[in-house]
């Protein structure tokens, strides 16, 4: 992972989409505030770089815990908002991995 693309703006860093990130503006922002204090996952979220497979696997093992733990309401038959938006984001980090 080499390279971020950051601004600051009245003191806080603000992150361009990077061009590999294929989910949009809206759902990268969630991204940046799903890994805000995961070192290695926001420095993958911000990277200029596409991430290896090896780095999308570890992220998507990331977002897998995130729609268990917090993507789901209490009776586990549709997501919540955010489960869908994680659903999202694990279809971006699929699509990185090559296929066999």
């Amino acid at each position: 992972m080499t390279g971020q693309a950051m601004s600051k703006r009245g003191g806080a860093e603000k992150h361009e989409q990077p061009q590999w990130f294929t989910g949009g503006p809206a759902l990268h922002r969630f991204l940046l505030e799903m890994t805000s204090s995961e070192g290695a996952l926001r420095a993958m979220a911000t990277a200029s770089s596409q991430p290896s497979e090896e780095d999308s696997e570890t992220m998507l093992d990331f977002l897998s815990d995130q729609l268990v733990s917090i993507g789901y309401t209490g009776d586990w038959e549709e997501p919540n908002e955010k489960g869908r938006k994680i659903e999202a984001l694990i279809d971006v980090f699929n699509d990185l991995i090559p296929e066999d």
